[in-house]
């Protein structure tokens, strides 16, 4: 189970019709694997970056949300603020590849962070913008070995630091975007990368 704690704030004016919302979370995510073939795995990436970006249409009809929030259509700005603390315990993820309608174990990543901080800024009118930080976040790689029936490791598991800038220019379109990725390691990598171990590339 997935533990969520924080706050939601909203500031509303109903002067100049403008509207302040902060989120602040701590997310704890425990010990968890999950199985997925290449085709879910670009789905997955797919709706992530539109819930990222913004981008994803409401689902909700339009007089529904209304009356729920009278003032949501005659806002000049909207602004949304979240922060969020996320601390990753253990996590593996399996991708399987697809061959001949068959399904096999492909590619496994294992990852743990002890802080992985999110901020996510967007106003009316604007650009989001997002920014990801993780001082110490531990990553590690494996393919598997169809032959001998074992795992065997692409990336041994190492200490990084990382972090991700990720703006919607202020006159581009959806896919128009500012992106800065800092990846630094902090000891030695150990890749090994064969033939074999790129069937899923």
């Amino acid at each position: 189970e997935w533990s969520v704690r924080g706050e939601k704030r909203t500031s509303d004016n109903t002067l100049t019709m403008k509207r302040a919302t902060n989120w602040d979370l701590r997310v704890i995510l425990p010990p968890y694997a999950i199985r997925m073939s290449v085709r879910d795995h670009r789905a997955m990436v797919r709706a992530l970056m539109e819930v990222i970006s913004l981008d994803a249409e409401c689902s909700e009809p339009p007089e529904e949300t209304k009356t729920r929030d009278p003032l949501i259509f005659n806002l000049v700005e909207n602004r949304i603020s979240l922060r969020c603390e996320v601390v990753v315990q253990g996590a593996e993820v399996q991708v399987m590849g697809e061959e001949g309608g068959h399904e096999y174990p492909g590619l496994k990543a294992t990852a743990r962070c002890p802080l992985l901080e999110i901020d996510l800024e967007t106003k009316l009118g604007s650009p989001p913008t997002l920014n990801i930080f993780a001082k110490q976040l531990e990553l590690g790689m494996s393919a598997h070995n169809h032959r001998l029936g074992l795992w065997e490791p692409l990336l041994s598991p190492c200490t990084w630091r990382f972090l991700l800038h990720r703006q919607r220019k202020p006159d581009g379109g959806p896919q128009d975007l500012d992106v800065r990725i800092d990846l630094k390691a902090m000891a030695a990598v150990r890749l090994a990368l064969g033939a074999e171990n790129l069937r899923l590339a």
